[in-house]
């Protein structure tokens, strides 16, 4: 299942996951995860996690449209509704090419590239990413008020305005803005397609 995890981009796209928000804002550590449960429905087009985040649990629903480079997650937890977890999603540099099969993420060059805001709205968040040649954008949707934090260059926080549950999608583009599309759409659409 390494196939999974890898990202065949030469310049990669975000890394999503979660970060610890509020009071006593941090990243997440191992000793944080625990109950790691995560299943691929290839019937259904969807790759469905739980876990527990500092002993409550958390489930991550994603799919990908297959027509569209866009990724829907569905986020269930009441880490969400007390303001505990937030969705990090973080624009790196590119690879750190020392390691050739398995590249790890490049964090120390953020004056070498650019990540820049195109528009914000309560729904939405669209951004332009450039590095030397290479552009892409991404349109973040959700059919909820989202609270958006930006605490560095390339870094932005992502939580529901209220509630345990985050539905969004994550369109990209090389050329133009890429529309914002729904999630229970892209569910449907994966499910149909496998």
């Amino acid at each position: 299942v390494q196939w999974l995890r890898e990202n065949p981009h030469l310049q990669p796209l975000p890394q999503i996951g979660f970060v610890l928000a509020g009071a006593g804002a941090r990243k997440l550590t191992a000793a944080d995860v625990s109950g790691v449960d995560q299943r691929l429905d290839m019937w259904r087009g969807r790759l469905d996690s739980r876990v527990r985040l500092l002993g409550q649990p958390v489930s991550v629903s994603s799919a990908v449209d297959p027509d569209r480079d866009t990724l829907a997650l569905r986020i269930r937890s009441s880490l969400l509704a007390s303001g505990r977890i937030a969705v990090r999603i973080a624009l790196p540099y590119g690879y750190t090419m020392a390691d050739h099969h398995n590249p790890p993420l490049d964090w120390s060059h953020p004056d070498g590239h650019r990540t820049t805001v195109l528009a914000q709205t309560d729904h939405t968040l669209v951004l332009e990413h450039v590095r030397d040649a290479a552009r892409y954008a991404l349109t973040l949707a959700s059919g909820t008020p989202l609270t958006i934090a930006h605490p560095g260059a390339h870094v932005f926080e992502i939580a529901p305005r209220s509630g345990d549950t985050l539905e969004l999608t994550i369109s990209f583009a090389r050329e133009g803005r890429p529309p914002a599309h729904e999630a229970a759409a892209v569910v449907q659409a994966s499910g149909a397609y496998w």
